[in-house]
């Protein structure tokens, strides 16, 4: 016999009864047009037989209103096979609640396509097990957005695949709390492409092990930006090899801060390049052990910035040797401030050019010893200006004085 069913009106479906709905045959269900299905409440819904539910069309399964999702049961949901889950529009995955996410079986999970993960929130994304999170492919791990992906629990993170892990967006790399980062294995962390390091924040990058970044590549340890670098712990800069540390843009010299630039060995220094170390600031100068400012060969010292040289600490300039005092260029010189020129030998004045000595300011003359302007060679004298003589006192002067005399 043919149901009446289809006859029905919209409205006259919305109003049958739940008593109504739960009498109806497998035959009247069949006869439902999606129209129809779409009109059912959560109630009507609830109060189906799950023979009646098993026997809906994929059609008639994405008819199926977001509110009437909501009121399938537990035991309904579990008779949709592959192909009706794999029916589920987004807007009505995203209207499943977490306790119908948790009772969905292996293969209802793996017949859910990436549309469909892309629709989970990150409540959602909590309620799927472990086991479910390794089963998904990579477009679907790739598919939950960036917010939902807080939803992973440490155990979950931990448990991802290098495929998986490689299949993460940069959106969902920046979006790892750091809980979840520091779960990443080395093995994990060595799967990361550059564009997906790059993605990570500061607090992220602290949240990485020494282990971690001993095993970053060299485009690894370039891809992090510069906000980030800040992220990297003492012990973190310090273990840096040579090779890594080489690979460091100008950018990401500058913005390391002075308690990461106090950590740094001597042999890290001596393999930043002429670039690299005119990237450094003055406080940053001024954070480098004497060790360190010792081991500059004179073409990192001719690099310095007149503004980062500004920076030098007396005891920095007394390490210089002469052959790096000689190396400083006028634009550096400039840049002393009467107590640095005060640090300077006579034998490091001596290494000075007849530019530098014209070059040194009015106000860091003060600095000049009376003894280090008697051993002023005679071009080094002809070369004071008349600026700078203006500027000495009586017994910088009788000195110049006494030097010529002497010439």
């Amino acid at each position: 016999m043919t149901s009446i069913i289809s006859s029905l009106t919209a409205n006259q479906i919305r109003s049958l009864s739940t008593t109504v709905i739960a009498s109806l045959t497998t035959n009247d269900m069949a006869a439902l047009s999606s129209t129809q299905v779409k009109t059912l409440s959560s109630a009507q819904i609830a109060a189906l037989r799950t023979d009646d539910i098993a026997i809906l069309t994929t059609g008639q399964i994405s008819a199926i209103s977001v509110s009437g999702i909501k009121g399938l049961s537990l035991s309904q949901l579990a008779v949709l096979d592959a192909t009706r889950i794999a029916s589920l529009g987004t807007a009505q995955v995203t209207a499943l609640s977490t306790n119908q996410i948790e009772d969905l079986d292996s293969s209802q999970i793996e017949a859910l396509t990436s549309s469909q993960f892309g629709a989970f929130g990150s409540a959602q994304v909590a309620a799927l097990s472990t086991a479910d999170i390794a089963e998904l492919s990579t477009a679907d791990i790739a598919a939950i957005t960036p917010i939902a992906m807080s939803g992973l629990s440490t155990d979950d993170v931990a448990a991802l695949s290098t495929g998986q892990l490689a299949a993460l967006k940069t959106g969902q790399i920046a979006a790892l709390k750091t809980s979840q980062v520091k779960v990443l294995t080395t093995l994990q962390i060595t799967t990361l492409t550059a564009a997906q390091i790059g993605a990570f924040s500061s607090v992220q990058v602290a949240a990485l092990t020494t282990a971690d970044i001993a095993e970053l590549t060299t485009a690894d340890i370039a891809a992090i930006t510069s906000t980030a670098m800040s992220g990297l712990s003492a012990a973190n800069v310090a273990a840096l090899s040579t090779g890594q540390f080489a690979a460091l843009k100008t950018g990401q010299i500058a913005a390391l801060k002075t308690s990461q630039v106090k950590v740094l060995t001597t042999l890290q220094v001596t393999t930043l390049t002429t670039a690299q170390i005119g990237a450094f600031g003055s406080a940053q100068v001024a954070a480098l052990t004497t060790d360190n400012i010792a081991a500059l060969s004179t073409s990192q010292i001719a690099a310095l910035s007149s503004r980062s040289v500004a920076g030098l600490t007396t005891a920095q300039i007394d390490t210089l040797s002469s052959s790096q005092i000689g190396a400083f260029g006028t634009a550096q010189v400039r840049a002393f401030g009467s107590a640095q020129v005060a640090a300077l030998t006579t034998a490091d004045i001596a290494e000075l050019s007849t530019a530098n000595i014209a070059a040194i300011n009015r106000t860091a003359l003060s600095g000049l010893s009376t003894t280090d302007i008697a051993n002023l060679k005679s071009d080094q004298l002809l070369a004071i200006t008349t600026a700078q003589l203006q500027a000495l006192d009586s017994g910088q002067v009788g000195a110049i004085i006494a030097a010529y005399h002497a010439v």
